[in-house]
């Protein structure tokens, strides 16, 4: 049987299609990025650059956001407000904390 758009899934190879064609697809997008690539035809050049280009791609990431005055606040008032909610083990008290939070932010203020 001739695998058409028709049957996604083919029985003699027990593939499903779509994964092939996702791949496909997948394929042509990155030889795009790497740029100079014909659709269809992937030189060795390109498959070799590839390994580098896909770490830069990776690698980019975008800068953080930087904590306001208020957020460094609440977080060194959490912190040191935390163990009075929290049991010997660890762990939180009943409703420990929300009441943390609450009081953080009240001292926050």
């Amino acid at each position: 049987m001739a695998h058409t758009p028709q049957h996604r899934y083919c029985p003699s190879c027990n593939t499903n299609l779509d994964y092939v064609i996702q791949a496909g697809e997948d394929l042509r997008a990155i030889a795009q990025i790497i740029g100079g690539v014909r659709t269809g035809t992937y030189p060795v050049s390109a498959t070799m650059h590839l390994g580098e280009r896909y770490e830069e791609i990776v690698q980019a990431k975008p800068k953080k956001k930087r904590k306001t005055a208020k957020q460094a606040r609440y977080s060194r008032n959490f912190k040191k407000l935390a163990p009075r909610y929290k049991k010997k083990n660890g762990t939180w008290k009943k409703d420990g904390f929300k009441r943390c939070v609450k009081a953080a932010h009240k001292a926050s203020r």
